[in-house]
């Protein structure tokens, strides 16, 4: 899992705004078999059943799975509560999403070459609602995070079999969450006793 995340926030009172942006790669992954005999069994025949001479008997078989996210929100942030040992805040915005995956499939055997692929590319944009907490401890500091809202997603789906395409394009809803818990340790402060003794050094 690969990716980056960048917050530019301002809040000169109680009330607020943030912006969010997030790249994120899920899953990257490929393989490749090999049978010389050419007893290599594709995932789409069930266990049982007689060969089918088109996805079965393979030489080679090799798959590919990648999966991306990338996020954007605009929030207005609303102070709860804020002190020496933290802060409570909650935050009303607009998430916009996109989700894409693909899974290739590639096998050859005695007939020939057989290629399926399927990309599914999902958009989602809808409003969103959460509340994060900061907790500071003496040598660290807590935060808690959570967030859930409603989008509309529309999803691009297309298969691909041997060069052939054929698309499925549908719309519907999506609720989506996000539960984050962090902890980040600080340095204690350094007493006078250890400046001096570095001084003296």
């Amino acid at each position: 899992m690969a990716g980056g995340r960048a917050t530019v926030g301002f809040r000169p009172g109680i009330v607020g705004i943030e912006v969010l942006s997030s790249s994120r790669t899920n899953g990257r992954f490929y393989d490749s078999v090999f049978d010389p005999t050419g007893r290599l069994a594709s995932p789409f025949t069930p266990i049982g059943v007689a060969p089918n001479a088109i996805f079965d008997n393979n030489t080679i078989a090799s798959v590919a799975y990648t999966s991306e996210l990338q996020s954007a929100e605009l929030n207005l942030t609303w102070l709860l509560y804020g002190d020496v040992d933290g802060e409570a805040t909650c935050k009303f915005g607009l998430r916009g999403m996109a989700i894409d995956e693909q899974f290739n499939y590639s096998a050859t055997n005695t007939i020939g070459t057989t290629s399926l692929s399927f990309t599914t590319d999902n958009r989602l944009i809808g409003p969103q609602l959460g509340f994060g907490r900061i907790h500071v401890f003496p040598r660290g500091m807590l935060g808690l995070n959570c967030l859930g809202g409603y989008a509309y997603n529309q999803i691009d789906r297309t298969e691909v079999f041997n060069g052939a395409p054929l698309t499925f394009n549908t719309t519907e809803g999506a609720f989506f969450g996000e539960l984050g818990i962090e902890y980040v340790f600080t340095r204690p402060p350094i007493s006078p006793f250890d400046l001096g003794t570095r001084g003296s050094a």
